[in-house]
């Protein structure tokens, strides 16, 4: 085949892989310049059948999402396929590219339908393979593209459709592959009426679900990504064994991992990776109520189920309530379970990681843009202080009551601060206290600052303050809502 005819099909492999491609879904799948030159050439290979070209444009017309999941599904066959080695990889490249083209005769109004199917519309949707199955017979295409068309939704168990088949991993090796894509593909890609699915809990749902995929296949396909559901225990490149103990959305391919004892993020420099998915660890319950249900949420540092129920729990009520007694209230339970031995180090600090992150998610929600403000307060930490998740809760507190928040979470030399406080103007400080050896380090930072500094007010609190005053302070308040009520008191007095 001539280069000026795949030159005519790039630009359309170009904006399909805009369309679908995220490190998100593929992790480290796609980072080989060699593997986007391999999908580009075989996609304007399969693009010289004219008829099924056509046909998977006016899919394309009709319903894009049905097209750009066929490409995704092309894009993943095609890179598994080159990982496990796959000798017939440019016939089934194609029959991936190919595998939906049924639905071009399933009314529209269905397939693009944004809420739930009636069962008759259902059974319309199952119908598209049977009719992929023919339009590629009639089309001159490969025996197996017309066959992954009518068997992709067959299941190990027999559970699929459209002939309830019990698909076998090793005779049956293509079908239970595409099968395991075009799920991913389907639970990752953004639709009108929903958001995508995180990688990582996509393959979750994958892996645990071993009578309909195949558990090794599964395996491969997650290790080819370097993506794998929190919980997983693999195996690491230095010879050590871990587990994941939390994934952020935006890298899952760096997710934090407990090995040893000792809690770390994988480096982006990849001198330390997974090498080997080793299985699920066993959840450990702690569930009797809703709130209970959010806690083992934030151990298992499961973010979108945290906060869930989360929002469960926060029905009806205050901002600072949600704040304080549901988030703060969790954490001190987890540091319970913690300080009991019921749960790892490691998982206390996922805990705090995810709560973190849903706090920073809130305060878009729970602050109003354009609300008056109270003031300006620096929150921070003195000495020794292992505990950063109060101070940032107070934040948060302070930040949805009308306050302008400079939040330095690290502790600064006393005088870099009062510096730091004298040349903003700042009014206010809120320093946070857990632990008691604390005490003297803030009394004395506290004495510089305001010798240095005589108009600022200084609050103090925290559980390392509890029945004890800093007596250099304005105010020493244990909890986070007294606190608010005494600056709110101050700002009214001055």
């Amino acid at each position: 085949m001539g280069h000026g005819r795949h030159r005519s099909f790039h630009p359309l492999f170009t904006e399909s892989m805009k369309e679908v491609y995220s490190e998100k879904r593929y992790g480290i799948a796609l980072l080989s310049e060699n593997h986007m030159e391999t999908l580009d050439v075989l996609f304007q290979t399969h693009m010289n059948n004219k008829e099924l070209f056509d046909t998977l444009l006016q899919l394309r017309d009709d319903d894009s999402y049905s097209y750009q999941h066929s490409f995704d599904v092309f894009v993943l066959g095609t890179l598994y396929g080159m990982y496990i080695g796959m000798e017939d990889l440019e016939v089934f490249s194609e029959s991936c590219l190919y595998h939906d083209l049924g639905k071009i005769d399933v009314d529209t109004s269905i397939l693009k339908k944004p809420g739930k199917l009636t069962s008759d519309e259902f059974k319309a949707i199952q119908e598209h393979t049977i009719f992929g199955e023919k339009r590629i017979k009639e089309q001159v295409g490969t025996c197996m593209a017309s066959r992954l068309a009518r068997s992709h939704h067959e299941r190990l168990n027999g559970s699929g459709y459209p002939d309830g088949i019990h698909v076998h991993p090793y005779e049956q090796r293509h079908t239970a592959i595409i099968a395991i894509l075009d799920v991913y593909s389907a639970l990752t890609l953004k639709r009108t009426y929903r958001q995508p699915l995180p990688s990582f809990e996509a393959l979750e749902e994958l892996a645990g679900n071993p009578t309909l995929y195949d558990e090794g296949l599964v395996k491969g396909f997650m290790e080819m990504l370097h993506i794998y559901p929190v919980q997983s225990i693999v195996g690491l490149s230095n010879g050590e064994e871990g587990k994941v103990m939390y994934i952020k959305e935006n890298a899952p391919f760096l997710p934090l991992i407990e090995s040893n004892g000792e809690t770390f993020e994988l480096p982006v420099n990849r001198s330390l990776f997974i090498a080997s998915y080793q299985g699920r660890a066993g959840r450990k319950k702690y569930v009797n109520s809703d709130k209970d249900r959010f806690i083992e949420a934030l151990i298992e540092g499961d973010r979108g189920r945290a906060e869930f129920e989360l929002d469960r729990l926060a029905d009806n009520k205050r901002v600072e309530e949600v704040y304080i007694d549901l988030i703060g209230g969790a954490l001190r339970e987890i540091g319970d379970l913690w300080e009991t031995g019921r749960i790892s180090v490691a998982e206390e600090h996922v805990a705090s990681v995810a709560a973190s992150e849903i706090l920073h998610t809130k305060q878009k929600t729970y602050v109003r843009n354009g609300s008056s403000k109270e003031g300006v307060i620096l929150t921070t930490t003195l000495g020794d202080e292992k505990h950063l998740m109060p101070l940032q809760l107070f934040g948060e507190v302070l930040r949805a009551n009308g306050w302008d928040v400079v939040n330095v979470s690290y502790p600064l030399p006393y005088e870099i601060l009062a510096d730091y406080v004298e040349k903003m103007n700042i009014s206010y400080i809120g320093i946070s206290c857990t632990m008691k050896e604390n005490i003297p380090v803030i009394e004395e930072a506290v004495a510089y600052i305001k010798e240095k500094v005589p108009n600022v007010s200084v609050i103090a609190g925290g559980a390392g303050v509890a029945g004890t005053h800093i007596s250099s302070a304005d105010a020493t308040t244990q909890t986070a809502r007294e606190g608010l009520d005494v600056l709110s008191s101050w700002v009214r007095n001055r």
